[in-house]
Parts: C-alpha cells; structure tokens; sequence
C-alpha cells in the first residue's frame, strides 16, 4: 500500500516539475517580450523629447539604415494579426504603456501560479521523503 502511494507520488512530482520547467520557460519568454515592448517604449518617448531629423532605422537583424525622419507626431503602429494604424507619437506612447502594463500584470499572475507549483512540488517531495523514511523503519 505504502509503495502505491510512492509511485504515485513520484508520478505527480515528475508532472509538477515539468510543469514548472514549461512555465520557467514562457516566464523568460514574456520577460524578453516585456524588455522589449519597454526598449520601444523608451526609444518612443526619447523621439518626442528630442525630435531628431535622423534615426537610426533596422534594416536587417544588427544591420541600420540612417533615415530623416520627417514626421515625429506621426507614427505607423502595428496593432497585431497584421493590422498598421497610424497614431499620433502621444497615442502611440499611450499603446505601449498599455502594452507594458498588460505584460507585467500577466508575468505577476505567471509568478504566482509558478511559486504555487513550486510549494506544491516541496511538499510533495517531503511526502515521499516521509513515506521512504517509514517503510525503511518498517523493514
């Protein structure tokens, strides 16, 4: 009887931890994704301090192109699914804070669901040390 439960819970410690290592790894991919909305963001807001007359504009990945930039209140944003609108620098801004708000709200909940599996998984695993402590008294 003691060995069923063993070999239960090595299966739903097996389960928990994969389950953390998927979500350790979509952590770090909205992570990159928060960086990012945050770099555009920024590079949006130092645009309308500053309007410069040249930018910098990536033509490839690591290669840029210098570029007049003829209009600074004036922006071509993608909204998703392939959808541009054209918004003033201010809306724009507006978007990406939005954006930035979202991401962090939903890697928070992320972090909540990982610590609780985590709790889980130690408590599961002090379980199966107390199980394996027992029927090694027991032999």
């Amino acid at each position: 009887m003691e060995t069923d439960k063993l070999v239960e819970l090595y299966k739903e410690i097996d389960l928990l931890q994969h389950q953390i290592q998927d979500l350790e790894s979509q952590l770090n991919e909205l992570s990159k994704q928060e960086e990012e909305v945050k770099n555009s963001l920024n590079a949006l807001k130092e645009i309308k301090e500053h309007k410069p007359n040249e930018i910098l504009v990536p033509v490839v990945n690591g290669v840029f192109a210098r570029a007049k930039l003829l209009d600074a209140d004036k922006f071509i944003v993608s909204v998703g699914s392939n959808v541009l609108v054209g918004k003033s620098i201010d809306d724009s801004i507006k978007l990406f804070e939005e954006n930035v708000s979202e991401l962090s709200n939903y890697r928070k909940k992320m972090e909540q669901t990982y610590n609780q599996l985590l709790k889980a998984f130690q408590l599961k695993q002090e379980e199966l040390v107390n199980i394996s402590n027992s029927l090694k008294k027991g032999e």
